[in-house]
């Protein structure tokens, strides 16, 4: 392409060329300064992204308590594990039944779960803090506790009175997830429940009132609580 001087007249190449030549750098200053304003917000602005996402999903490590029933972990799928799991068996409203294949991704299965009625827990879901739900729920709706309480993933509390005809029972290892809210307990795993029956009991003498969580409900409910809620359900 021709210069600017070139398309100029002949009297005043000199002065032209001269202008275009010290205006030039001015330009390109310009230009390269608004090119790395530019990428520097773009930098800002995405940095705090990459952050989070590259940051590894990671859960405390505590010491599990002694107990008469622990789980060796199983390879990780998923959820994060640890070595040794301890099965939660001091409910007053249920006893501990085994580890139990969920139903819903089963052949002949119509795709219902072990048990119907479900709340999420993610983030803050234990043991007790389910059988709690499921006693206490169950006894404002039936008289008592719903017969059967489930945990699952570490973060699914499962209730029902009625379990789907095609459970089997599982070795207790094969529920090798932790609970979301205690990482020393098994809260089930990938479609395997952690199964609790009602006690003698409580089948006949009820759990009292009915306990109420934002967003709780029956199947399919979301259950939604603040972080200091927990310390509620320490034990039941």
């Amino acid at each position: 392409m021709p210069s600017i001087a070139a398309l100029s007249p002949t009297t005043t190449s000199t002065s032209t060329s001269t202008s275009a030549n010290s205006t030039s750098p001015a330009r390109s200053t310009s230009r390269h300064g608004l090119f790395f304003a530019l990428l520097g917000a773009f930098a800002l602005l995405t940095q705090p992204v990459l952050a989070v996402t590259a940051q590894p999903r990671s859960q405390p490590h505590n010491e599990a308590p002694a107990s008469p029933l622990l789980l060796h972990r199983q390879t990780p799928e998923l959820v994060d594990q640890q070595s040794d799991l301890a099965i939660f068996n001091y409910s007053s409203n249920y006893n501990y039944a085994g580890c139990y294949n969920d139903t819903n991704m089963l052949n002949g299965s119509t795709g219902a779960h072990a048990l119907d009625i479900v709340i999420l827990g993610t983030g803050f879901l234990t043991a007790p803090m389910c059988l709690e739900w499921c006693a206490h729920n169950g006894t404002a709706l039936l008289g008592r506790p719903y017969k059967f309480a489930g945990l699952e993933y570490s973060r699914e509390c499962y209730c029902g009175d009625n379990l789907n005809s095609l459970v089997r029972k599982l070795d207790d290892s094969a529920c090798n997830t932790y609970c979301d809210g205690d990482n020393t307990t098994a809260c089930g795993g990938a479609n395997k429940l952690s199964l609790y029956n009602i006690t003698a009991s409580a089948l006949h003498s009820g759990a009292g009132p009915r306990i109420y969580f934002p967003g709780g409900g029956q199947a399919g409910a979301v259950l939604v609580v603040a972080g200091g809620l927990a310390a509620l359900f320490g034990v039941l």
